[in-house]
Formats: C-alpha cells, structure tokens, sequence
C-alpha cells in the first residue's frame, strides 16, 4: 500500500509535468510563458521587439533581410556615343 510520503511525490510529478512552463524564465529565447505553454511574445511596434526582429501579426519576427537597390545596366550600342 502507497504511503503518504509516495502519494505527495506522485501528486507533484504529475502536477510538474502538466505544463511546459511555469514562467517567461522557462522558456527559450524571447517566448513567455502563457497558461503554462511557452508562446511567441506577443507585439504592437517593431520597437517591442528584439534586435534583428520585426513585430508581425502581434508576434515578434525575425526581421526579413534587406536587399540593397541594383543600379541599372548601362548599354551602349555602336553609334550612340555623346556629342
């Protein structure tokens, strides 16, 4: 027959293991912790969010990587030399 003792340690392994997390601290990186599952943190501005990140549909993102304007081609053809 279980003891006491048994039946509180089982009691808390199970109440432990209901949950990913417990608070923000438990979560990776910039998630937090919402009703005890680790989430995305949730945004209204671009500045909520961390460096190298972007909010998006109230979520913080990583930032899409800027690609720098290309100058147009010059073409010369024979006999359209300036004056």
């Amino acid at each position: 027959m279980p003891t006491l003792r048994t039946l509180w340690i089982g009691l808390a392994l199970l109440l432990a293991s209901c949950g990913e997390c417990a608070d923000d601290f438990d979560c990776p990186g910039v998630d937090v912790c919402t009703d005890a599952r680790c989430e995305r943190a949730r945004c209204t501005r671009d500045e909520a969010c961390p460096p190298a990140q972007v909010c998006r549909a109230n979520a913080c993102v990583q930032a899409p990587t800027a690609t720098p304007p290309q100058p147009e081609p010059v073409v010369i053809t024979p006999g359209s030399e300036s004056p």
